[in-house]
């Protein structure tokens, strides 16, 4: 249950970093008019090589999802417990952001999708890590006491 919840705040933050939903929560705290979005105004960016792109923008798009990689599989262990379906889980909800952020006239990048998609992957890797690093401590430390 804690896992769930972390995983909800996690999602609920980046859906405000990658989104810009605070401006319309100042819109109507304040009651001012809502920003000019023209819909399906953005552009589409499918050059896979990232020219425009900073290793430090890269570093943080692997960052950003690498929660993914961690929580998904903490959080449902019986049907998230694979590289493949937290894979799968990374591309689909990067996909949607990417999506939503071409709708809402700002660029869908590919090289997002790509670095976010890893990002996932290596949280998960990071988690199998910790776990075995976990058992092998746990292991040794039993087997001093007896």
């Amino acid at each position: 249950m804690l896992y769930r919840s972390i995983l909800i705040v996690y999602i609920s933050l980046l859906i405000r970093i990658t989104l810009d939903v605070e401006i319309i929560w100042v819109c109507i705290w304040h009651n001012w008019p809502f920003p000019d979005i023209q819909l399906f105004s953005g552009n589409f960016n499918f050059d896979i090589f990232c020219p425009d792109e900073t290793a430090l923008m890269l570093f943080e798009n692997i960052v950003l999802f690498m929660p993914v990689g961690v929580l998904f599989p903490l959080s449902y262990k019986e049907k998230v417990c694979s590289a493949g379906w937290v894979l799968k889980i990374g591309m689909v909800l990067s996909l949607l952001i990417e999506s939503i952020q071409f709708v809402i006239g700002r660029t869908a990048d590919i090289c997002d999708f790509v670095m976010n998609s890893c990002g996932a992957i290596f949280g998960y890797v990071f988690l199998s890590i910790i776990r075995k690093l976990y058992k092998a401590f746990t292991k040794n430390n039993a087997e001093r006491l007896l």
